[in-house]
């Protein structure tokens, strides 16, 4: 690594990008980006360290956001994924009432229906039963005039 890419490296690491981006810029593997970021101390979310430079508080990124079900508070995660419900309770309510149906049309006697399943295939336990196991001619079979009375 050269002592242009360690400068190069500081720059980027301190306007805010990540390891991968930087390697990507510097087309360095992002191991190297990162040890070279440990070794000088500049390791660590680099949004983090951005908004302690620039003065903003931690509980500005930490600011709350509300449930999409009852509308209470969240307080918002560091790192992950943004949080939407405030409990599992919650977000179950909400999918029950907000439910997708998709529509559909059966396999095996064409009748149209709908479903809350994107690959439902029959509209019926039936009607997958007769697509799984009887033959299309066993379905409708004509009976012979007078067979089966005498038994």
């Amino acid at each position: 690594m050269t002592e242009e890419q360690k400068q190069m490296i500081v720059r980027l690491r301190n306007v805010g990008l990540g390891y991968r981006k930087i390697a990507i810029v510097l087309e360095l593997s992002r191991d190297k980006v990162r040890n070279y970021c440990k070794a000088i101390g500049l390791d660590g979310y680099a949004k983090k360290r951005l908004q302690a430079k620039e003065g903003k508080q931690m509980e500005e990124d930490c600011a709350d956001s509300v449930c999409r079900y009852c509308g209470k508070s969240i307080e918002k995660q560091i790192t992950g994924r943004r949080r939407i419900y405030c409990s599992e309770e919650c977000r179950r309510a909400w999918s029950k009432n907000h439910l997708s149906l998709y529509k559909h049309e059966c396999m095996f006697c064409g009748k149209k229906f709908e479903s809350s399943s994107k690959t439902q295939k029959f509209c019926s336990h039936d009607c997958y039963i007769r697509d799984r196991f009887w033959r299309r001619e066993d379905i409708h079979r004509p009976v012979a005039a007078g067979w089966g009375e005498g038994i």
